[in-house]
């Protein structure tokens, strides 16, 4: 087994720490601000540890009433969750069938599995100007 030079091992570990930080930081922001109080947040220079915690912000979301902000949260989640299965159901229901016949289908079937994976090579955005001027040619 070859042995890593002391200098790469820390650039490494320095590097893959900095990542981390990257990633976790702006969960961590979002947390903090979910308990600062109004103040806290506009104040300068910035505060990342609140000078006190306030609940103000989940006590109006998890209190129930007429269009309160807790019943709009709760639609919302219900709105999401409700989109999110639909299309796992559907996509579940087109690529089952799909991948059981490309899987029985004697021939060459590498085209339509590059097909396939280069849909996936260009952003959602991509496909929205000629998807527009198709619909808008029916």
């Amino acid at each position: 087994m070859l042995k890593r030079k002391p200098l790469y091992s820390t650039l490494l570990y320095l590097a893959v720490i900095c990542l981390v930080v990257y990633l976790i930081a702006p969960f961590l922001w979002l947390i903090i601000m979910s308990f600062s109080s109004a103040n806290d947040l506009t104040q300068k220079p910035l505060r990342w540890i609140p000078s006190k915690l306030d609940f103000s912000s989940y006590k109006d979301l998890l209190t129930m009433g007429i269009n309160s902000r807790g019943e709009l949260f709760v639609n919302a989640l219900r709105n999401s969750l409700t989109t999110a299965f639909i299309a796992v159901f559907v996509s579940l229901l087109v690529t089952i069938p799909a991948s059981w016949v490309l899987s029985r289908y004697p021939g060459k079937k590498s085209w339509v599995l590059t097909a396939a994976i280069f849909t996936f090579m260009l952003p959602p955005v991509a496909y929205a100007l000629p998807l527009y001027r198709m619909l808008t040619r029916m």
